[in-house]
């Protein structure tokens, strides 16, 4: 059986709740993505403009604090510096093999250099121009290594989020199968009242109207039941009738005592007809009032005095 059915109030409910969840999820998950990256640059801004800043005012700088989740070991990490003299020549560079433009404006700024785009902080001092670069492919690597970390907490926690409504949904509407079977296993002829415990407030009125009509059905047929014994109660005494006024006229010797046999007959066949007909009637009247509508109280004074 398809639990995912969109005609089944569970096939429904979980569409609607896991799909909520997703979205949820997703919309969560881009959110958390995009702070991250966002979070990752400014950190790497910082580190940048901090080294910058130490330079310029002549002192050490010790090791570059890594983000959480970043190896400081790795070579990614580094920082490139450069710094020139005001006759424009370089003094120091950390990396030969990476080399950035002599103009650079000053703060921050992104560079095109080596076939590779740079973040560049930059900053003077009466004597010196001090730039500090960051390959911008490997600092985009890093902070999408960073926000897929912070992602990764909303993808692990949405699929149990999911199953724990599949649970709880299937935990909740497990009643509703309950009397489901209940009526679905029972005997054509079992009429009894289902059971409404443990039924929630919300299926319980169901219940009680399924009550309601086995018991109309079962009235039903215990009227049906009374009217056959009837019946056949009434039916014996003019059959068993008949049965001798046939004998009396198969004994019949002369024509006199034929005629009065026959007409005798003639009558009795007459009276169990009469009383099929009656019979009859009172079945209709017993069907009518099953079909009926509940009784209502009737106000008996009024009713005497009409």
């Amino acid at each position: 059986m398809n639990v995912l059915r969109v005609d089944s109030l569970r096939g429904r409910l979980l569409w609607f709740l896991l799909g909520a969840i997703v979205l949820a999820a997703v919309v969560q998950a881009a959110l958390a993505y995009r702070n991250a990256l966002r979070e990752a640059d400014g950190i790497f801004d910082h580190h940048m403009q901090q080294i910058a800043l130490a330079l310029r005012a002549g002192q050490p700088v010790g090791p570059v604090m890594a983000p959480a989740g970043v190896n400081p070991d790795d070579e990614r990490f580094d920082f490139v510096v450069q710094v020139w003299n005001a006759d424009g020549l370089r003094v120091f560079q950390s990396s030969a093999r990476e080399l950035l433009p002599q103009l650079a404006v000053l703060g921050f700024s992104n560079e095109r250099a080596n076939g590779t785009t740079y973040r560049v902080f930059s900053v003077q001092s009466p004597s010196q121009v001090i730039q500090v670069a960051q390959d911008m492919a490997a600092r985009r690597a890093m902070a999408t290594t960073l926000a897929l970390r912070t992602v990764a907490p909303v993808a692990l926690m949405a699929p149990l989020l999911m199953l724990v409504v599949w649970w709880g949904v299937s935990s909740s509407l497990a009643p509703v199968a309950r009397v489901r079977r209940q009526v679905a296993t029972r005997r054509a002829d079992d009429l009894t009242a289902l059971s409404e415990g443990g039924v929630p407030a919300e299926i319980r009125p169901l219940v009680q109207e399924l009550n309601l009509l086995f018991g109309r059905v079962r009235q039903a047929f215990d009227a049906q039941s009374r009217f056959v014994a009837d019946a056949a109660h009434e039916l014996r005494s003019p059959l068993a009738a008949l049965k001798l006024q046939v004998q009396g006229l198969e004994r019949a010797s002369d024509e006199a005592t034929r005629s009065l046999a026959v007409r005798r007959l003639h009558a009795g066949v007459e009276r169990a007809s009469r009383l099929v007909e009656q019979l009859l009637v009172l079945a209709r009247q017993q069907a009518s009032v099953a079909d009926a509508a509940p009784p209502q109280p009737v106000p008996l004074a009024a009713l005497a005095r009409q």
